[in-house]
């Protein structure tokens, strides 16, 4: 899996980022695509307050393939985590 580091001047951290050795052909919406990873991985820029790289790493498996954005910050405060719903969104297409 090849890695890249792409640093954010801006804000003054990096990126790292691992993808499959192959390209990836996957049916879906490239800008909507590309915006939600960018604000993902500004979130994670911003708001961790960290010094440790944010990790974009995207996976494929048989049936889907996954963006993994890891930081290594100070995470939600444990007295509003559990007021978070988390609910997974399926897009299915009916033929």
């Amino acid at each position: 899996m090849p890695t890249c580091c792409v640093q954010c001047p801006t804000i003054f951290a990096s990126i790292h980022i691992s993808t499959p050795e192959y390209i990836l052909m996957i049916p879906m919406d490239p800008l909507l695509t590309e915006q939600t990873l960018i604000n993902l991985l500004k979130n994670a820029l911003v708001h961790s307050e960290s010094t440790e790289p944010v990790e974009l790493i995207i996976t494929e498996s048989e049936h889907a393939v996954t963006f993994h954005v890891v930081n290594y910050g100070k995470g939600i405060d444990s007295s509003v985590k559990n007021n978070f719903k988390f609910c997974s969104f399926y897009l299915y297409l009916l033929k």
